[in-house]
């Protein structure tokens, strides 16, 4: 689906294993909501443009990107990206917000947010397992906690180790 112009809407659209780009945007002001896209070869969501907003997104099994935008005051909610083979979202450009959003086994990087003003409201890691990479994820809630975000960690317990008990309090007090 290729869209172009201003203040374009695109909206309860299910994609299933999509040759290329799943969704192409150009445009200001752009808004997608209710969108599905499974399987597809190449990023999932495109967009250039400044003021989109993106809510309620399922993205799974993509060998593409999740959603890229390169675009000033973008704002994602209610996202989830899994299984993508590159970055689940990627966002440039000035004073955009980022919240509701969960990335699980993406090969690429979860979230890279370029730009002045960006917001990022919380952050929760899950699995697979995130205590099999306790100390990244203690050092990326300090960093988020430093920063005024709030954190949440969702285990299993299955790793736990009483050797780790002080990093597990860590990643609590964060």
């Amino acid at each position: 689906i290729s869209v172009s112009g201003d203040n374009s809407t695109v909206s309860g659209v299910n994609l299933t294993d999509n040759e290329g780009t799943g969704i192409e945007v150009s445009g200001s002001g752009a808004k997608l909501d209710n969108i599905t896209v499974t399987g597809g070869d190449g990023p999932a969501i495109d967009v250039i443009g400044d003021d989109t907003e993106i809510s309620g997104v399922d993205i799974s099994g993509n060998d593409g990107n999740g959603i890229t935008i390169d675009g000033n005051g973008a704002k994602l909610d209610d996202i989830s990206v899994s299984g993508s083979n590159g970055t689940a979202i990627s966002v440039s450009g000035d004073n955009s917000t980022v919240s509701g959003v969960n990335l699980t086994d993406n090969s690429g990087a979860g979230l890279d947010v370029k730009g002045d003003g960006a917001k990022l409201d919380n952050i929760t890691v899950t699995g697979g397992e995130p205590l099999v990479q306790i100390d990244f994820v203690t050092e990326l809630f300090k960093k988020a906690r430093e920063a005024g975000i709030h954190t949440a960690l969702d285990t299993s317990g299955l790793l736990f180790n009483r050797a780790n008990t002080t990093k597990i309090d860590m990643n609590v007090l964060y």
